[in-house]
Formats: structure tokens, C-alpha cells, sequence
């Protein structure tokens, strides 16, 4: 297994524990979300956010930002491992926000056509998740934290 070279801390440990960090990061931030709108806490039901994709901010941008962070540091920006993981993350990134993204926003228009002809008895008439992908705002905020774990694990 690779390992960080400064601290031993494994690459692939580190990658794993920036996506569950930033995935519990989405139920403090869905909270505070509901305090603002409604004025009281529901940590409850903002639980389930740990295991749905989408959101704030995004783990997937975080993990891939700091894992080809990491490699970059590790064997150097201009090695073909750095460039490797850097092409991976970015198709991680694109897929999160713009692949993913579509599909949320045509979950959308389907839930609402859904209701509009008011689709029943039909086996797939159940509303479809709307959350799916990342705005770009979520993916640049899951990079941010990324980048920052990559620094923090490879000073220690």
C-alpha cells in the first residue's frame, strides 16, 4: 500500500477519510440550512445526507482533490502518476457537476410531470431523488477542503 513518505499515513486512507469527513461535513451544513429557514434544529433528519450524493459541499471533488494533490506532492507534478490521477479527478469533478447535475435537474422536471398528469398505479410513478449532482459552487468548495486535507496530511 502507498503510503504518505513524510509520516506513513496511507494515500488511500487519507483519500477515503477526506470523502467521509466532507459527507459528515453535509449534516452540519444541511442543519444550519434548516436553522436559517425554519428556526429549529433537525439534525435527524439531515442524518440521512451522510449516504445520499449531492450537496455541500462535494466529497467527491475533496477526495479526488486530494488525492492527485497528494500524488503530486509525493512524485512530483511532472510525473505520469501526478498526471494520471490529475486526469481521474477531473473526470470525477466533470461527472459531479455536470453529468450528475443533468440528471438531478431532469429528476426534477420528471417529478413534476409526474404530478402534473398525476401518474399513479404505475410501478415507477414514485417521486425520483432530486439531488443528485453538484452546482459549481459546491464543487469548488469540496476542492477547496481537498486541497487543504492534502496540505494538512502531508505537513504531519
Amino acid at each position: 500500500m502507498m503510503t504518505i513518505p513524510r509520516n506513513g499515513i496511507s494515500l488511500a486512507l487519507v483519500t477515503l477519510f477526506t470523502g467521509a469527513a466532507v459527507q459528515a461535513m453535509k449534516v452540519v451544513v444541511g442543519t444550519i440550512q434548516d436553522f436559517k429557514k425554519n428556526r429549529q434544529f433537525s439534525l435527524g433528519k439531515n442524518l440521512q445526507r451522510i449516504t445520499e450524493p449531492g450537496g455541500m459541499p462535494s466529497s467527491h471533488s475533496a477526495s479526488v482533490t486530494t488525492l492527485f494533490l497528494l500524488t503530486g506532492f509525493w512524485f512530483g507534478f511532472k510525473s505520469p502518476f501526478f498526471g494520471i490521477a490529475l486526469f481521474f479527478g477531473l473526470i470525477v469533478i466533470y461527472d459531479a457537476a455536470g453529468v450528475r447535475r443533468a440528471v438531478g435537474k431532469q429528476a426534477t422536471l420528471l417529478n413534476i410531470i409526474i404530478e402534473e398528469f398525476e401518474i399513479t398505479g404505475h410501478p415507477k410513478s414514485g417521486r425520483f431523488r432530486e439531488l443528485i449532482g453538484h452546482t459549481p459552487f459546491e464543487v469548488f468548495v469540496g476542492a477547496i477542503i481537498g486541497a487543504l486535507l492534502a496540505i494538512i496530511f502531508w505537513r504531519i
